[in-house]
């Protein structure tokens, strides 16, 4: 045992004495008798040597890996992960659900929400008959009930059209739809526009940055600055129809039906894109004899796929996905470099355009849907794919489930759109389903 030294403690993790005064409030004196006592002698005449910090915390994650006993030391980097495993493990094991109806004449294909200037959030849906529906909440009070929304039909862009894209930014809602000339409607508040563009075909994605609106369309992107004036635009040539676009600042990236990711720069009079990770469907190189051959593991020889989804996370990583299902992470700030900074495996899609993406305030989590009807979940941090809890929560008597997991649970389509909105401090996730809206709330099992 350590010998009792007047004004000092014995830290057992530390293998060291301390004032009295620095003592955790979390460490009393009879939790540090015990600790002594209950482990090999670990003072300096003690026999065996105090227990390693870091195996202590390793032993600790084998118990449980989101609990971590309040005499182990950990760095800053380890309380972090710490923290994202109990986040990523509370979201995995999420199965608390609403649905809202929604009589839509056609199939709902996409989603989105703001928030108006008396603090209303105002949720809209489009679908595959042109319709754009609107349903608006309880004021501040925006988490309320999904199945207490109340959705009226908005107006028609153009009849047996679908509602190709709907972005927002503020109080301001744009919506597109397909068709040999392109519609927009614009919602700012309770006023509502309509125009059409000419010459403009199958405006197929849309991105709205405060007033700013950026269309994705038949071998083009159209720039327009100010949407509460209206044309005149800019016309970008891309040579491939535009599935995805994405604004940052003045930089506009597109990504194409034939794979190509091109970035325009609106603060020039040249409206020649730059091609940026342009190598990602070559062959990995193999005439350096320099070259270290698990840095180009993902540029293997495969065809090109269209890029359906763009976007950008933590400043500099471009979040990209593939028809052929690969989706990850591209650095920015090196446009040359081809390998992914991160993958995140197990996502499934082989051919379809709208399948729903979405990511969490925090830029921590990944939402995906696939072709096989469910919808998965990946760390951003260390590209794992969450999984659902074995044991679920059962009915009473039956044995059988009384509510499956969102990441086990099939649904009746694929999901054609997400989205993960965060309102006093609880997460939720809204999918589309052909004819209403699934809520989960994320945070709670």
């Amino acid at each position: 045992m350590p010998k009792d030294l007047p004004g000092l403690y014995w830290d057992e993790a530390r293998n060291r004495y301390f004032p009295i005064s620095s003592r955790p409030k979390t460490q009393t004196s009879h939790q540090t008798s015990s600790i002594s006592s209950s482990g090999p002698s670990a003072g300096p005449s003690g026999s065996a040597a105090a227990p390693n910090t870091r195996d202590s915390a390793r032993r600790s994650k084998t118990k449980h890996p989101c609990v971590v006993p309040s005499h182990v030391a950990l760095s800053y980097h380890e309380r972090a992960r710490h923290q994202h495993d109990a986040v990523s493990s509370k979201i995995a094991a999420s199965f608390k659900a609403e649905y809202s109806p929604v009589r839509s004449i056609g199939k709902i294909t996409t989603l989105a929400s703001s928030v108006s200037s008396d603090g209303f959030t105002s949720y809209f849906v489009g679908d595959t008959s042109g319709w754009l529906y609107k349903s608006t909440g309880n004021g501040e009070d925006s988490d309320a009930d999904a199945d207490e929304l109340a959705w009226a039909a908005e107006f028609n862009l153009r009849p047996s059209s679908e509602i190709s894209s709907i972005s927002t930014s503020g109080q301001r809602c744009v919506a597109t739809c397909s068709g040999t000339t392109a519609r927009i409607a614009v919602i700012n508040d309770a006023q509502t526009t309509l125009f059409s563009v000419n010459g403009i075909h199958d405006a197929w994605a849309s991105f709205l940055s405060d007033r700013s609106l950026v269309i994705g369309a038949e071998k083009k992107a159209v720039y327009i600055p100010d949407i509460d004036i209206g044309p005149p635009m800019t016309v970008m040539d891309t040579q491939s129809d535009i599935f995805s676009v994405f604004m940052q600042e003045s930089q506009i990236y597109t990504g194409a039906r034939n794979g190509d990711i091109m970035r325009f720069d609106v603060r020039t009079e040249k409206r020649d894109g730059q091609k940026i990770f342009s190598g990602r469907f070559g062959p990995a190189p193999t005439s350096s004899k320099h070259a270290q051959p698990h840095l180009f593991k993902n540029r293997i020889a495969r065809p090109r796929s269209s890029v359906v989804h763009l976007g950008i996370i933590r400043e500099w990583q471009m979040l990209v996905s593939h028809m052929d299902g690969e989706l990850g992470t591209y650095d920015l700030r090196f446009l040359r470099e081809t390998n992914p900074v991160q993958m995140f495996t197990g996502h499934v899609n082989s051919l379809t355009r709208q399948l729903g993406i979405a990511v969490d305030p925090c830029e921590n989590l990944l939402f995906a849907a696939g072709e096989d009807r469910r919808i998965r979940a990946w760390s951003i941090t260390t590209g794992e794919l969450l999984q659902a809890p074995i044991s679920l929560p059962a009915s009473s008597g039956s044995g059988i489930p009384a509510e499956t997991p969102l990441l086990e649970r099939i649904f009746e389509e694929p999901v054609a759109a997400l989205k993960v909105s965060e309102t006093r401090g609880r997460l939720y996730l809204w999918a589309t389903a052909p004819r209403g809206l699934h809520k989960y709330t994320l945070d709670e099992y």
